[in-house]
């Protein structure tokens, strides 16, 4: 406990006259010297200055409510005062209080929270002065006002001592009342971050980059943040001073490593930064180049002089470069370009090892990512195998639940094998294995789009096709009608009272409705149901430029 204790022989109130020893009950060090101080309405008075003994008498001449404070100092110290104590002491009979209780919100609170502090007076109006003691210091909080309530925030940690000092209004004296209030200000918990992480996927160039803080922290506490960021040749940068954002962003325009320092404080710690992380990043000039594909046009194995071409799918870089290399019986490569395809004519037959390498046009070494896949090369054991033709047996509309007959021409061999799988949305509807039968039937069962795939290859063929080819029909439920032809009389100008007859021809009669539409000079004066009446008489009552629509659709449409 750093604070002297005052101490008196007899205890408060007393009559005047009465000689009372004033004393200090702790003596915090043995060079101190003691000076002994009195104040009653306002005004002080030395009871005894400077002196080595902690204690002295003091005979009170005058009723009142006296103030006893003692001040000491080192005997040969700098400080011209090391601590400070009061205590109230009544002569007499006093008025009653101005002060009747003081009430504080809280007697413990973590340092950085604000503390309420109210004044319970016996009458109004008073005027309250508040001060805190500081280091064996009085200092002033806030000077005479009408307000009986504080509320501050403490900036230390430790026992803080409040003396609230009041007065009636106009009153001349320093103080008619006064009294004090202790409460504890505890340390705040430790500021601790727990990651630091860049919310940016592709650190690129160009890129506004993202990083954000994660700290852990009591939430009712104002945090905060500040980011500086240092290049691999040591230069530091500030991107953000000390603030309550705890993301920063900013873009590079040069590529490298870097490293963000990250510092937090609470906004009323006097450290320069409570904690602090660092993140490494490295910003490239471009994407990382990935290979997202290689593939051969063909698949192996394939016959000596197949031309087979080579294909690979990149992402990423600025401008890619590409180089394919085939070793095996024999070599053969490309030079880089920015071609990324690239065709092979095998002459002799064996295993092939095909590599493409992928590089940006800026990068100096040989390669940043390859590909590799094995390829087969028999010797020639028939003619290239081709398809011609794939022929339906519906030259037109296909429905639901009629039969389709696939036929197929191919030509290279006579010993060819052929495969058929129907596909609808992608799913298989129905499969048939190799066989030498070059055609095949199925059904429809549902309305849509049919994929059907056709595969050929040779008795003696170890790939999965040499050839292969793919249609698709699109079944519906029935035929859309069609107009044919119009039949009229071959006569352009008619009389009022002539009859007019035209008579419509279309495919699939029996399930075709029709509708007409008469518009004279353009004003529609007559329109029909759809029925299955194929012809239409009109006789004319008025002159006119006569124009006849014709609508037909099928029995089974839905369309208007």
């Amino acid at each position: 406990m750093n604070e002297m204790i005052i101490g008196t022989s007899l205890s408060s109130p007393q009559e005047k006259g009465t000689e009372i020893k004033i004393y200090i009950e702790n003596k915090m060090s043995d060079d101190l010297l003691y000076k002994f101080i009195i104040n009653c309405d306002g005004g002080w008075e030395t009871i005894r200055d400077f002196h080595e003994e902690d204690f002295t008498y003091w005979t009170p001449k005058e009723d009142g409510k006296y103030m006893i404070m003692v001040k000491s100092k080192k005997r040969n110290g700098k400080k011209p005062i090391e601590f400070t104590s009061r205590m109230d002491f009544i002569i007499g009979s006093v008025e009653e209080k101005l002060i009747k209780d003081i009430i504080i919100s809280n007697n413990e609170i973590k340092l950085g929270e604000k503390i309420e502090i109210d004044i319970v007076p016996n009458k109004l109006p008073i005027l309250c002065k508040y001060w805190i003691k500081e280091d064996c210091k009085w200092n002033l909080i806030r000077d005479y006002s009408m307000d009986t309530s504080l509320s501050f925030t403490p900036n230390r940690e430790g026992d803080i001592e409040i003396l609230i000092e009041s007065k009636e209004e106009g009153s001349d004296h320093q103080f008619d009342d006064f009294k004090n209030a202790t409460f504890k200000v505890l340390p705040m918990d430790e500021i601790r971050i727990n990651n630091i992480q860049c919310l940016t996927e592709e650190l690129i160039v160009g890129n506004e980059l993202t990083f954000e803080i994660d700290a852990r922290f009591d939430e009712n506490r104002v945090v905060l943040y500040k980011f500086m960021k240092i290049d691999e040749y040591g230069n530091m940068h500030v991107m953000q001073d000390f603030s309550s954002k705890r993301l920063v962003s900013f873009t590079e325009i040069l590529p490298g490593k870097y490293k963000l320092l990250c510092l937090v404080k609470d906004m009323y710690s006097h450290a320069n930064f409570d904690d602090r992380g660092i993140i490494h990043y490295t910003v490239d000039k471009y994407k990382p180049i990935k290979i997202l594909n290689f593939t051969s046009d063909l698949s192996s194995p394939q016959l000596e002089k197949t031309p087979i071409e080579f294909k690979a799918i990149c992402s990423g870089g600025d401008k890619l470069l590409y180089k394919f290399v085939v070793d095996g019986n024999y070599h053969s490569s490309s030079n880089f370009t920015t071609n990324n395809s690239y065709k092979w004519i095998p002459e002799k037959s064996g295993l092939y090892r095909v590599e493409v390498l992928v590089k940006d046009s800026t990068y100096k070494d040989d390669y940043e990512e390859k590909a590799i896949m094995d390829f087969v090369i028999d010797e020639d054991c028939a003619q290239n195998v081709y398809i011609k033709e794939i022929k339906l047996n519906k030259d037109k509309q296909v429905l639901i639940n009629e039969p389709v007959k696939v036929n197929v021409e191919a030509t290279g061999s006579r010993n060819l094998l052929y495969e058929f799988i129907v596909k609808k949305e992608g799913k298989e509807v129905q499969f048939i294995e190799y066989n030498e039968e070059d055609n095949f039937k199925f059904t429809p069962t549902s309305v849509g789009k049919y994929e059907i795939e056709v595969k050929v290859k040779h008795l003696k063929s170890k790939r999965d096709y040499d050839v292969h080819s793919v249609i698709y029909i699109d079944c519906k439920e029935y035929i859309p009608a069609k107009i044919d032809y119009i039949l009229t009389e071959k006569k352009y100008m008619y009389l009022i009272g002539d009859e007019i007859v035209l008579e419509v021809i279309t495919e699939n009669t029996s399930n075709t409705l029709t509708k007409y539409k008469v518009e004279i000079n353009g004003r529609e004066v007559e329109t029909t149901d759809f029925s299955n009446d194929k012809k239409f008489k009109l006789i004319p009552k008025c002159a006119g430029v006569y124009t006849v629509k014709i609508y037909c659709k099928n029995v089974f449409s839905t369309k208007e």
